[in-house]
Parts: C-alpha cells; structure tokens; sequence
C-alpha cells in the first residue's frame, strides 16, 4: 500500500473554546457579547437547560440569533447541523451551545429512566457506551463547523476520591462528559465572577505557563480580543476526521458463539444502541 502524504499548512483555524465557570460568574455572558465582534457575521446560539439567552440580546451590539429546539438530544443535534450547515458568505458564522452540562445531565438522565424501567438502581455499562455515543454526535457535528464554536460548562470543586474514600484535598472539575477539555481546542476558566484564566489554548502565537494566563485587566477581557491574539487565518479550515466503526468489526468469528445464543440484559431502542464496550467511568454530573 502506498502512503499518502500532506505537509502541514502552519495555519490556525477558528478554534472550538470550552468557557468553563462557577454559577454566575460570565459563561453565557460572554458568549451572548461575542456576537457583537466584526470578526463574524452570524452567531447561532444554541441554549440547552439555561434560560439566559434572551435576556442577554439586550448586551451592546449583541446581534446573535437563538436556534429553536425541543428539548431532546435528536432536536439539539438537528440544531448543531443546521447551525452548521448555514453557508457563509465572506466572515464565518459562530456557534455557542449553553450548556455542556446540560447535554450530558439530559443524556444520563435518558439512560437512568431506561435503567428504572429494567428494574436497577444504576446504569450499566453498555448505557454509558450508549450515552457517549450521542455525546460524540454532538461534538463531532460541532467540529466540523468552519467558524468559532464557543462551549459553556459548569466548573466546581469536588473532594479528592482514594481508595474510594473521600480526603481532605479538593480539586477543579469540568461538568459534563469527562473527556470534554481534551476535544475543545481551549479552555478559559472562570473560577470568579469576571476573572478568567486561559488555562489552555492550542496555539503557536504565545505560551501558557502551567498556572494559565491571567490578563492583566480582566474585566477587560473579552473573546474579541482573545481571538484575534490566536493570529487565526480566516482561509484556514479545521481539519477533523472523525473516527468511523469497522463494520467487520462487529461481526463474530467463524466459531464464535452468537451474541443471540448468550444471556441478554432487556434491549434499548434504536436510538439508544450502544457502541463496543470501553472501560468508561461514570461521568464526573
């Protein structure tokens, strides 16, 4: 087989940004003011469990446009993709889904009432498979977006767990699907109303240092100005190939045993079919 090869292009795309924070500290409120920046034409804000978002067209130049839904995890999807699929003409067009924590509280919230009707206290482990799978939908479909995605989520601090048994340390966690800080290109955390911290960018137009960066004025502070500090390339494109399913993979081995001759828990629906088995933890709601 021969290979195929690209060089990289050195340029910097519209990133996806996790704004994570306390209760009240400035999430949605940042992200409701960003529609107002030259660097978009529209914003698409995309509000799950919140209830903030009208309130917050009356912001300054605030001009973004709140994409209806039903509620339900095939309803927040469809508006993901419409969102996406609006072509744009000349500057790029922002997303912001409010919140993070909400989708993943609706899909395990899916998943417990599934696991009420099997007659069990907890979820099983081919729910939380279940689960992730529609979690990866959404941000599979965000990714794929041209322009800036902006992501808000709870941030709290929790007891340090050891052996099982609570200690005396506490530290800073993401609420929502736990590997959500690692697929958003950046994090800036609010831990106080109106301070940020960039805890993380993937960027080679500046350095964070280990304990983030702490803008001088943070009241100042806004993603304006922190995008256009990225040196992002308006012709670049995200590049993300999202990973596909062998479908050999599912097939048994010539001798193996079919899954219909082994014992079965109750099977969910269509729309709630897991994927192949991880060693996934519950998740940090």
């Amino acid at each position: 087989m021969s290979i195929k090869t690209r060089r990289p292009t050195g340029k910097a795309p519209w990133p996806m940004i996790l704004l994570a924070g306390r209760e009240k500290t400035g999430k949605s409120y940042s992200a409701a003011a960003f529609s107002a920046s030259d660097l978009v034409d529209r914003t698409f804000y995309i509000e799950i469990g919140e209830g903030s978002a009208d309130q917050y067209g009356a912001l300054p130049g605030a001009r973004y446009e709140i994409v209806e839904h039903d509620g339900s995890w095939k309803g927040i999807l469809q508006a993901a993709q419409a969102a996406v699929d609006v072509p744009a003409n000349g500057k790029p067009h922002a997303i912001v889904v409010d919140s993070m924590t909400e989708l993943w509280g609706l899909l395990t919230d899916e998943q417990q009432a599934i696991a009420d009707k099997r007659g069990k206290n907890t979820i099983t482990m081919d729910q939380w498979n279940s689960a992730k799978k529609r979690w990866r939908k959404v941000i599979d479909t965000l990714r794929s977006h041209k322009g800036p995605v902006i992501l808000t989520a709870r941030f709290e601090e929790v007891t340090v767990m050891k052996d099982g048994k609570p200690t005396t340390d506490k530290q800073w966690k993401v609420r929502a699907e736990k590997d959500l800080p690692f697929e958003v290109d950046g994090t800036i955390e609010l831990k106080e109303p109106r301070r940020p911290i960039v805890a993380g960018i993937r960027t080679v137009a500046f350095n964070v240092p280990a304990d983030g960066i702490r803008p001088k004025d943070p009241e100042a502070f806004n993603l304006d100005t922190f995008f256009r500090q990225l040196n992002i390339d308006g012709s670049a494109e995200r590049v993300y190939i999202p990973r596909k399913e062998d479908p050999d993979a599912h097939q048994p081995a010539p001798d193996a045993v079919r899954p219909d001759e082994l014992p079965q828990e109750p099977a969910l629906d269509d729309a709630n079919t897991g994927w192949a088995g991880t060693d996934e933890e519950p998740p940090n709601a």
